[in-house]
């Protein structure tokens, strides 16, 4: 019984916010199918490489490899200061991928009636290059900040 409700409670978080995520990205294509075309297209793996750096923090390690690519040594990681960049990096990397899944499977079979992409093949074409990007930014970080 627990199980069923953690169950039902989970797939309404999802349910809502796959729902906000489609409403916002309507009225983004009520303005302009374009700007979801970027999104949704060329500019998705760095919008999602732009959120996930933004979950990882550099420590202020003087033996850190390239300390030149730490984008602010200042910033306590993890810490209050460190929040609003994780949560506006989590609904970035969260968001981008359901607009660009409503953008492929709602919005593009009825611009271009000449080409066919099945549903399933555009969701797993955007979870492949989501993970992709989540991945090799969180791997590129960990080496970044390793030491031997």
């Amino acid at each position: 019984r627990r199980l069923y409700a953690a169950v039902g409670g989970a797939a309404f978080l999802v349910a809502s916010a796959a729902r906000a995520a489609a409403a916002v990205a309507h009225a983004l294509g009520v303005t302009n199918v374009f700007l979801l075309y970027l999104v949704a297209e060329p500019l998705f793996i760095p919008i999602v490489a732009s959120g996930v750096s933004m979950l990882t923090c550099n420590h202020l390690d003087v033996f850190r490899p390239f300390p030149h690519l730490a984008r602010d040594d200042t910033l306590r990681c993890y810490g209050p200061e460190h929040f609003p960049y994780m949560a506006m990096g989590a609904a970035v990397a969260l968001s981008a991928p359901l607009i660009a899944v409503w953008f492929l499977t709602r919005v593009v079979p009825k611009q271009d009636l000449a080409v066919i992409e099945l549903r399933h093949f555009a969701v797993a074409r955007v979870a492949l290059r989501w993970f992709a990007a989540a991945f090799s930014v969180a791997q590129g970080e960990v080496e970044m900040t390793r030491t031997e």
